[in-house]
């Protein structure tokens, strides 16, 4: 039963009876002490709690039922949220605080008032925590989140950290243990020790959160003051134009957590809930783009600009002066000493700067290359490497040795360079990554990560030992394979990735072209779910609707339509799908984001079409099958064509006699009767009683004794197959009778003449071969009389089918024009050809000689071994 509290109106309690009965729970019935019901509990027991305006009403499971007041522990009558604890106990939060009860045996035992506030929130956590959300209090010490164990009350939130004051109105454990809470100022996320937020400016619709839930994929989905939301990413948290924050080009974590980032927008820091403070109120940094930065041994904050050298002591920011460079120079790469030095990488030369002082240099008199060194490194070993448009520099004992492609680097432009916790150098070029180990240079091959399609530009490795690619598509995580791609579907601010950095929390920063994102560790940690998925059958082209049951599918509807259903919330619109039709095809289809697959005009028979589905980072489910039959046309039933090839049998005689008769009577009129036509004619009717003994003949005595001995047959499984060997054998009886009777008079000629017949000929011919074939027609319709016209199809067709069977040709042509008082055929192709002085005549060439004969013509052949042939055809009119 579901119960259904309204405010002002009382409770519908819906039955699940099949009717969708509702019976209605008002005050005026004395079943509710008022009809504005805030919240509903039902325990294990069956005992339903039920909190108004004036009270909690308690129906018990024995069918009693007992009103709680102020006058029975509750902090005020009006109650908004309840929850049942691990240990049994009922939590009631009212406009005036949270009292726990403990129930036994349909009966109050006893209560507790845990906190004097306004509550709008409870949930009980894994552990056991019951969590408070308040809305305020008599007094400072009652505002906040609070949570409860072990009899202790304590402060989970603090609102005199936020600058305006809050409403916690919802709670949401996540299934990763995170705490999520829902306030009039936006989200607050709780992971471990760390607080998030997201408000507007991260990409809600409105900052006033009414509930969070969590889908079976992990997705949270919010209630807001301006529609429902479901976050583009669980965790991801977004710092972007909305707050001034856009083109980061570098990013950095310093010893303290706090978050720098800049570009082509002002330098930023981020600290603690995710608080954002605008660095530029400097007026030494006004219009500057930040390019690098790093932290020294001291905790001074280095910055690297368009326009030179900064250092900010955690007071102030000062401009340093470089050797004799002007303090306007370049600054493109710095990396900390761990010596408590900086090295500068400037154009043409790197510097190391100690104390205010420069210590060293490299420039153009080392070796170093005149162009902006854009990376630096200090590796294990204390060598100093640099990335530069003419290849990867490494200075060790003040000797410099390059590397460039001809020692195994995919391009000379170097972007970034990093040492991996086993001692590999990565190098980042502008056509690929490679990595150095050992004294050689090796490639990441496009099985262990396939980037050859997209440009890297940055490579960090995360405190787990992951490496991540920052490329012009998002970002890749990597660990002798790929783990995982992300991008702005995946809640990136930006798909651009130019910078990452770490902080201690093990969260992952990553710079855009559309601001900077946090990525916090638990995201990374996670598997991304695997989603389900089924098939169903639409009905058809005008009609969707779903065919829930039908397997037995009619002739008429043989063309069918069928849609995946897939269960997951989690990337869900970049979902792909592959089919595949047992029985039809025998691989599955190219993957798709179309969740629809249509088979056109199938023919009878039983099939089973397979679906499975993924997200863009997950494997493949197992295959979710339909499996239907298609009825065959009464047509093809056996008892159809039993009757059909009788009735054939006797057509195919009548036709024989019908043509005897015929020609007897052209031959008594015209007393053309002559031997040639006779030989013909005798050849004819031989060739047609020998199809109808061999090939009709003994398929209508396999029907017959295949019919007695299925009837013989108890089991209906070997029925079936007696059957439909006949049904197979009928078929073969149709194809035999057609054949006959269409060689003894194609029908088309007399409906459409024999100049389209022959085109229309050669067009379906051109649909069903290989070979490229090409045609001339010209118009012959009235040149022959109507019984030649049939001689001259036959003509063309067997001779192009000669040319097509035996011939191994790439091209055919055939030409039938009018010359003077003939029509002249030529076929000619560009096969293996032949020698026309041997001898080598089949049943074609014979029926082609006769046919020739008949209508007075003439034929040659011209063809050698390895050049093809052409037949020349002449055939008088008149």
């Amino acid at each position: 039963m579901i119960w259904i509290a309204t405010e002002g109106n009382g409770i519908a309690k819906i039955g699940y009876d099949g009717n969708n009965t509702i019976e209605w729970m008002k005050a005026s019935q004395k079943s509710l002490p008022s009809d504005s019901v805030y919240a509903l509990l039902c325990d294990s027991s069956g005992t339903m709690f039920v909190g108004t305006k004036k009270g909690v009403k308690v129906f018990w499971s024995d069918g009693s039922s007992t009103l709680l007041t102020k006058d029975s522990g509750l902090y005020s009558n009006w109650a908004r949220i309840m929850v049942r604890d691990h240990e049994g106990g009922i939590w009631i939060g009212t406009n005036g605080g949270v009292t726990r009860y403990t129930v036994r045996h349909n009966e109050i035992v006893s209560w507790k008032k845990i906190l004097d506030a306004t509550t709008l929130s409870l949930i009980v956590r894994k552990d056991g925590t019951v969590v408070i959300g308040t809305m305020e209090g008599k007094n400072e010490e009652n505002k906040g989140v609070f949570g409860y164990q072990n009899n202790t009350l304590y402060r989970i939130i603090d609102p005199n950290d936020f600058t305006d004051p809050i409403k916690t109105q919802s709670l949401l454990e996540d299934s990763r243990g995170n705490l999520w809470i829902g306030t009039t100022r936006g989200i607050i996320i709780k992971n471990g020790t760390q607080l998030s937020c997201i408000q507007t400016s991260q990409g809600l619709p409105s900052e006033a959160i009414g509930c969070i839930v969590e889908d079976r994929d992990g997705s949270i989905w919010c209630a807001t003051g301006n529609g429902a939301v479901k976050l583009p990413s669980r965790y991801t948290v977004n710092f972007s134009e909305l707050q001034g924050i856009a083109g980061i080009l570098t990013v950095m974590a310093d010893k303290s957590n706090t978050i720098w980032c800049g570009g082509f927008s002002p330098l930023y820091t981020i600290g603690a809930l995710s608080k954002v403070q605008n660095m530029n109120d400097d007026p030494l940094l006004k219009d500057l783009v930040f390019i690098c930065m790093t932290q020294d041994r001291e905790g001074n904050i280095w910055l690297g600009t368009l326009r030179g050298l900064l250092k900010y002591n955690g007071r102030s920011f000062d401009r340093q002066w470089i050797g004799n460079d002007p303090p306007s120079t370049l600054i493109s790469s710095l990396a900390a000493d761990p010596n408590g030095g900086i090295w500068v990488g400037l154009k043409g030369s790197v510097l190391n700067i100690k104390n205010g002082k420069m210590v060293e240099t490299f420039n153009w008199n080392d070796g170093i290359p005149d162009d902006d060194l854009s990376a630096l490194l200090i590796d294990r070993k204390g060598r100093l490497w640099f990335g530069s448009d003419h290849g990867v520099g490494m200075i060790e004992n003040r000797q410099l040795t390059m590397f460039t492609i001809k020692d195994g680097l995919p391009c000379d432009e170097v972007e970034s360079i990093k040492e991996d916790s086993h001692g590999r150098i990565w190098c980042v070029t502008r056509t690929g990554v490679v990595y150095r180990k050992d004294g050689e240079f090796f490639q990441l091959s496009q099985k262990q990560i396939p980037l050859d399609d997209v440009r890297v530009t940055v490579v960090h490795e995360d405190s787990s030992g992951h490496l991540w690619f920052g490329t012009m598509n998002g970002v890749t995580e990597w660990s002798d394979s790929v783990l995982a791609r992300y991008d702005t579907r995946d809640g990136l601010s930006g798909d651009i990735v130019r910078g990452i950095a770490e902080d201690t929390e093990g969260n992952l920063w990553f710079a855009t072209n559309g601001g900077l994102t946090k990525f916090p560790h638990s995201e990374r940690m996670s598997n991304i779910p695997t989603p389900s998925v089924r098939i169903e059958r639409i009905s058809g082209e005008a009609s969707q609707d779903i065919v829930t049951h039908q397997t037995v599918i009619p002739y008429e509807e043989r063309t069918v339509t069928f849609q995946a259903v897939s269960f997951s919330f989690y990337d869900e619109r970049n979902m792909e799908f592959q089919f595949m039709l047992d029985g039809i095809e025998h691989e599955w289809n190219m993957p798709t984001k179309h969740r629809t697959i249509r088979y056109t005009t199938l023919p009878s028979g039983h099939y089973t079409v397979n679906v499975r589905a993924r997200n863009r980072n997950g494997y493949w489910t197992e295959p979710s099958q339909y499996s239907f039959e298609i009825l065959p046309p009464f047509w093809r039933t056996w008892w159809f064509i039993g009757m059909i090839a009788i009735i054939f049998s006797g057509s195919g005689y009548g036709v024989i006699k019908q043509r005897i008769n015929r020609l007897r009577k052209e031959a008594q009129s015209q007393e053309l009767f002559s031997k040639q036509l006779m030989e013909v004619y005798e050849s004819e009717r031989k060739r047609i009683a020998s199809e109808l003994h061999d090939g009709l003949g003994q398929n209508l005595l396999i029907i017959a004794n295949r019919a007695k001995m299925g009837l013989r047959k108890e089991e209906r499984s070997s029925m079936q197959k007696e059957f439909e060997i006949i049904s197979d054998s009928a078929l073969e009886s149709i194809n035999d009778v057609r054949k006959i009777t269409y060689n003894l008079h194609p029908l088309q000629i007399d409906e459409i003449g024999i100049t389209t017949a022959v085109e229309s000929m050669l067009k379906r011919v051109a649909t069903l071969i290989d070979n490229a074939l090409t045609f001339t027609i010209e118009q012959i319709d009235d040149l022959l009389p109507k019984e030649k016209q049939i001689h001259l199809y036959r003509i063309i067709q067997e001779t192009l089918n000669n040319s097509i069977k035996h011939s191994g040709a790439q091209n055919i042509e055939v030409i039938v024009v009018k010359e003077g008082q003939s029509i002249r055929t030529i076929i000619k192709d560009d096969g293996k050809g032949f020698d026309p002085k041997i001898k080598k005549e089949g049943y074609g060439m014979r029926s082609l000689n006769e046919r020739v004969k008949i209508l007075n013509g003439q034929y040659a052949v011209e063809s050698s071994p390895g050049k093809g042939a052409v037949i020349k055809i002449n055939i008088p009119v008149g």
